[in-house]
């Protein structure tokens, strides 16, 4: 698309009027601009709002290059190929994109743009450009809440969901996915009352986050319930090295009210190095291997495989 030409023309007109002071109070207050492209001589215009949005002084217009420079690569190309849909095949548009204005701040916008007919031809591209950035910082917390697991602030059952679907999506690699609870933790809760498991919660938490593990990806089940999806390859080729790894980092000690607590941590693991398997199938094998684990005694992990369920026995 050819660049447009500058212009201080604004998108709702030259006539400063009281509707055009009352359009411009309330392109403010909705943080909302309008522009304009004549296709007739590829002339831009901007109302003040838009380039405020920008963080600009009213004045020239950038061309068309220059405008879409302060969208990052992707969004760059998705608002052409809409703007290109728009000039050729009349196809209206409405997205949201990330964006940097002009004094480098980083902002959410929605951009809008509807053909303008003249005798039967599209002679214009006429649109909104809104700054959303507030209302897109709420939505992404909210679903960032709707994630995360509100004691440990580890990601939640939900967010395991969508990751494990995630990875069945792509080409499939070898997987072990590690279900392990908290040994004798409803003695703590007993003993010493929900404030002591809270903390003991907590702590196991906070083992997930060791170093060697920020490769996985661990979440909170529920309870005392917890998972690890091991996708690194080395981890996964030495899953019974990682898994001892795991066990270990699960020994838990912790002062509550001055006086020392210590749990342990019982693994089941499923290796997973065929595609094909449902997370209830995989998580199934888990459990079965953690069962396995508790019957050889806590602290301990076993390792198991959706081909042991059905044709052996869970190996240790």
């Amino acid at each position: 698309m050819a660049a447009a030409t500058s212009g201080t023309r604004s998108a709702y007109g030259n006539d400063f009027d009281e509707l055009g002071r009352i359009i411009r109070r309330v392109e403010q207050m909705a943080q909302i601009g309008f522009w304009r492209l004549d296709l007739a001589d590829d002339s831009l215009d901007w109302s003040e709002q838009v380039f405020a949005i920008h963080d600009m002084e009213y004045g020239p217009v950038p061309d068309v290059d220059k405008a879409l420079s302060f969208y990052p690569l992707y969004d760059r190309q998705r608002l052409m190929r809409a703007l290109d849909g728009a000039i050729n095949d009349g196809i209206a548009y409405d997205l949201e994109l990330d964006f940097t204005s002009a004094c480098g701040k980083t902002k959410r916008v929605r951009a809008l743009g509807d053909p303008q007919f003249r005798d039967g031809r599209i002679s214009a591209i006429v649109g909104a450009f809104q700054d959303v950035s507030a209302s897109h910082e709420i939505e992404r917390r909210l679903e960032k809440a709707s994630l995360t697991d509100d004691l440990t602030e580890l990601p939640n059952r939900r967010h395991f969901t969508r990751r494990f679907e995630r990875l069945s999506s792509d080409r499939f690699r070898p997987f072990a996915l590690a279900l392990f609870d908290l040994d004798h933790f409803k003695q703590i809760n007993d003993g010493y009352g929900h404030k002591a498991g809270d903390e003991m919660l907590r702590a196991a938490a906070q083992a997930m986050r060791q170093p060697w593990l920020r490769s996985s990806f661990a979440a909170r089940l529920g309870g005392d319930e917890f998972v690890v999806l091991f996708t690194d390859a080395d981890m996964v080729a030495e899953i019974g090295d990682t898994t001892e790894r795991l066990v270990d980092a699960l020994r838990l000690d912790m002062m509550f009210r001055s006086k020392p607590l210590s749990v342990t941590g019982t693994v089941g693991v499923a290796a997973i190095d065929t595609p094909g398997y449902s997370l209830s199938e995989v998580l199934s094998c888990a459990d079965a291997a953690l069962y396995a684990a508790k019957a050889n005694g806590r602290g301990t992990a076993t390792i198991s495989s959706p081909e042991d369920m059905f044709f052996g026995s869970a190996a240790a």
